[in-house]
């Protein structure tokens, strides 16, 4: 383990999506903070700005074998979102990139990230009770 490089956001399962969703208050706080003039790119902007602190998390993203087997598609889920993370990563880093991003798209992320979590627990046989305030 020494002589690897260090991981600077982390690794595994439940752990990393749990780090991807800490960073809701951020997108949120740059949303209301934002100072561009439209709506779209006040969206956009925070969006852009969410991505490059939040994605992080997701690239040692590992979805175990068990939970492959167990719940196939959760982890068609946990896939698909490490790819649409990584896709918004991409098209922010590409200087020629037109993607434009609403916070529904954030929240489409950030919401499958905690159903995710939600069949993780489910599985393991923990029962879930969704909170009324998150």
């Amino acid at each position: 383990m020494d002589n690897e490089q260090p991981i600077n956001g982390g690794c595994g399962f439940t752990y990393c999506l749990g780090l991807f969703l800490i960073h809701e208050g951020e997108w949120i706080s740059v949303l209301k903070n934002s100072r561009t003039s439209t709506k779209t790119n006040i969206e956009n902007e925070a969006a852009l700005q969410w991505i490059f602190s939040a994605s992080d998390h997701l690239l040692n993203l590992i979805v175990p074998i068990a939970f492959r087997i167990g719940n196939p598609e959760m982890a068609v889920k946990a896939d698909w979102l490490k790819k649409e993370v990584m896709d918004m990563l991409e098209a922010c880093l590409s200087l020629s990139s037109v993607t434009e991003y609403t916070e529904e798209d954030v929240f489409a992320l950030l919401d499958t990230a905690r159903e995710i979590l939600m069949a993780a627990d489910r599985w393991m046989g923990v029962e879930v009770i969704p909170a009324t305030i998150e």
